[in-house]
């Protein structure tokens, strides 16, 4: 992957775009929850100030090789509900960490799978990259089922993986390599 800007991507119900300054109080609105922050690597935000330097950071980062986050908005309210994006880009291995956060008035609507459906392709289609893989909380069972319903399989516990709250907690491994995507949908492609 190479310096770029973020494209947009539209689904059927969606449009993946990049992040911007105006999105803040849609942020704020899901940041701040705490159900949706459990289980994720960053503490819920406090106030919009916090939600307006994670915009910040995020636009700061468009600027630098392989960090980029798309937001995701719903087309028919054009209202932003979450991210989806590159956590970490490993050069040596042509490898993607994705990471994602979905407000949870739109959980069990299947957004989340949409969006990261979309990147999944985007990323192989699009940028020189063999591997996407993916981490959630052990108990995050929503994020579990959202990455296996995109073809990610699951590869393994990382045990004491993360510290939340002066808790140890394990975390659950899932990927997908370019060569199970292209095989995936050629088997969708005859059926």
């Amino acid at each position: 992957m190479s310096k770029q800007k973020i494209p947009r991507i539209e689904t059927t119900r969606l449009i993946l775009r990049a992040i911007k300054r105006k999105d803040a109080k849609n942020v704020f609105e899901y940041a701040q929850d705490k159900n949706l922050s459990k289980y994720l690597f960053w503490q819920p935000h406090q106030t919009i100030k916090d939600s307006k330097q994670f915009i910040k950071n995020t636009i700061k980062q468009y600027q630098e090789p392989n960090k980029f986050m798309w937001a995701i908005e719903l087309k028919a309210e054009k209202k932003m509900i979450g991210t989806c994006g590159v956590m970490g880009f490993y050069s040596e291995n042509k490898a993607i960490e994705i990471g994602y956060a979905l407000n949870p008035k739109h959980w069990g609507q299947h957004y989340m799978k949409e969006a990261l459906q979309a990147i999944i392709d985007y990323i192989f289609t699009n940028l020189d990259v063999i591997r996407i893989e993916g981490i959630c909380v052990l108990e995050n069972i929503a994020s579990e089922k959202t990455m296996i319903s995109c073809q990610m399989k699951f590869e393994g516990v990382l045990h004491d993986y993360f510290i939340k709250d002066n808790q140890i907690l394990d975390c659950k491994m899932f990927g997908i390599t370019r060569r199970n995507y292209l095989k995936n949908s050629n088997n969708k492609q005859k059926n």
